[in-house]
């Protein structure tokens, strides 16, 4: 008995006939009429419909790598950014610190003035 694969499968449950058609193939190359060209002709609806499903997938995972890799460019510059903020408080915080330390020393100069100018003086 020789089952005939004259379209591609549709299916993409073909364990049954990618099973009957092993059995079939196995079963040619035990024979003396053995015909490569045959197995192939078995063979390709197959391998096509695999090349099929490979390119379908390749091609709808496409535009979600693309997104993805933009998302993670965006996240890395987002991080970028974040770090260059970070640097620009730490500078802020030493000058507001370094401002304190002039203030203070500031007050304490005019608070000497002010001590300064209270004292008697004798001319």
């Amino acid at each position: 008995m020789k089952t005939t694969y004259s379209s591609r499968p549709q299916s993409l449950n073909t364990d049954s006939k990618l099973a009957s058609l092993c059995n079939d193939i196995k079963n040619n190359t035990q024979q003396d009429n053995f015909s490569m060209d045959e197995a192939i002709n078995k063979i390709l609806p197959f391998h096509e419909m695999l090349q099929d499903l490979n390119n379908t997938s390749a091609l709808s995972f496409a535009p979600r790598m693309k997104s993805l890799r933009t998302t993670f460019q965006q996240i890395d510059s987002i991080e970028k950014q974040f770090d260059n903020l970070r640097a620009t408080l730490r500078e802020n915080s030493q000058t507001v610190n370094s401002l304190q330390g002039n203030l203070e020393a500031t007050h304490n100069n005019v608070n000497k003035v002010n001590q300064f100018l209270k004292e008697p003086r004798v001319i």
